[in-house]
């Protein structure tokens, strides 16, 4: 075979020589491969044309279906059961009684908290009582006052009086006019003036006094008061403790669902949970809206977005159900390497149960009539991507840009038209200027 080749371009070469043609050196190396490659045999290959398509790029997962909210519920006060008001699979509403329990020491604690507060109101009328009495007892004593003041202005008035008397008696006397007794009789009123306005003098100061002491009085029956209303709120606030414990005997429905467990009986002691690997009194569920979980693996995290549309499918259900993302984690599951999306579905109707198995459909990435090739047609080197074409009887070796990957599939940005024949498979023992034959 070597030695045909060889003569064969030895031919061709003299062939050049003869006609006395000027041809550059990479046109004659040209000549020369064509010549080589026309006695390789040529190589039957089928091929496909790039199709026009929407791709669509799918997280298909295996899911499920757990409920919007789940509570167990626990004591909050040690007890006695008196009553369970619900059992497993009743509706339940919020704020509606599950479960009674029976605390008679707390009971009387609260009614001796609520005598307490009645005896501290009690106390403030009391104290407001005394603030009026002492308020009256300060315009008594300002009266007092007063008074003693009029006093010592009549008693200033008969002293001067008096002491003009006493003086004109007295001048009388010495001239004989009337006579000593007299002038002895006046003199003593002068004197008894001045003990009367002594006497006022000194019941203006016992009328301050008094004023001073009603007056402390009723600074001290408004520190009552205040004193009182401030044992009134201590009362009360003793009250709204053990009022709030006293509550916790009944305990009652976080929200609108359903009772999935019950662990508890009539008659049982229970105690207030440490920790939540404590048994349960109830698990509740809201599952009027269920979550449908699912978790896509690393190659789709970065695609999968909150408002993607996702399709449910359960085996329990003859149709898919159609939903959207709601929520996605912000990190994969380091054990996994997985991200964790959230799906919301209605369940009104009550036909999904928490704990169902689901395949979950999310549509990752969409691209409209993109330019679409299978994936086994895509070969790489060097990092850059390339695919075997068909021209004018040969192969071509052809960069391409590859988009979005889909499946089986691979949208191509550049490189490629629809009239390319594409080798889609099997590119192994092919090469570039390769003589090719299609196959129909």
């Amino acid at each position: 075979m070597k030695s045909l080749v060889a003569a064969i371009v030895l031919a061709a070469s003299l062939t050049i020589l003869a006609s006395g043609c000027q041809q550059s050196s990479a046109q004659t190396e040209k000549k020369v491969s064509e010549a080589a490659s026309s006695s390789e045999p040529a190589a039957r290959v089928s091929v496909i044309q790039p199709q026009q398509k929407n791709l669509e790029r799918r997280c298909d997962q295996p899911g499920e279906i757990m409920p919007l909210e789940e509570t167990p519920i626990y004591a909050k006060i040690a007890g006695y059961v008196q009553s369970v008001n619900v059992d497993i699979g009743d509706r339940i509403t919020k704020d509606q009684p599950l479960v009674v329990l029976f605390v008679p020491e707390l009971m009387e604690e609260l009614k001796q908290k609520d005598a307490l507060v009645v005896q501290a109101e009690a106390q403030i009328e009391q104290a407001k009582a005394a603030v009026e009495v002492a308020s009256a007892a300060i315009e008594s004593a300002q009266a007092n006052v007063a008074a003693a003041q009029a006093a010592i202005t009549r008693a200033s008035a008969a002293l001067e009086r008096w002491k003009s008397e006493s003086s004109r008696i007295d001048e009388l006397a010495e001239r004989s006019a009337v006579n000593r007794k007299v002038a002895d009789e006046t003199l003593e009123q002068f004197r008894a003036s001045q003990g009367a306005k002594q006497e006022a003098e000194a019941q203006v100061t016992s009328a301050r006094a008094a004023a001073r002491e009603a007056d402390a009085k009723l600074t001290a029956a408004k520190a009552d008061v205040v004193a009182a209303e401030a044992r009134l709120t201590v009362a009360k606030a003793d009250y709204d403790r053990v009022k709030a414990l006293a509550d916790y005997a009944t305990i009652k429905a976080p929200y609108d669902g359903a009772v999935t467990q019950r662990l508890v009986h009539t008659g049982h002691f229970v105690q207030p949970a440490v920790s939540g690997r404590d048994q349960p009194l109830l698990v509740v569920q809201h599952s009027d809206v269920v979550r449908v979980v699912v978790y896509g693996p690393e190659a789709d995290a970065g695609y999968i977005r909150p408002g993607a549309p996702a399709t449910i499918r359960v085996q329990s259900l003859d149709k898919p159900l159609t939903g959207t993302v709601k929520r996605v984690a912000a990190a994969l599951d380091t054990a996994t390497r997985t991200l964790r999306a959230e799906i919301e579905l209605d369940n009104s109707a009550g036909q999904l149960s928490p704990g169902m198995y689901a395949y979950v459909s999310v549509l990752v990435a969409e691209r409209k009539d993109a330019l679409v090739i299978p994936a086994t047609a895509v070969l790489s080197e060097q990092g850059k991507s390339y695919c075997l074409t068909v021209a004018d009887g040969r192969i071509v070796r052809t960069p391409i840009e590859i988009g979005l990957r889909a499946g089986g599939e691979v949208e191509v940005t550049s490189g490629l038209n629809g009239e390319d024949q594409v080798v889609p498979k099997n590119q192994s023992g092919l090469h570039e200027g390769q003589p090719a034959e299609i196959a129909k």
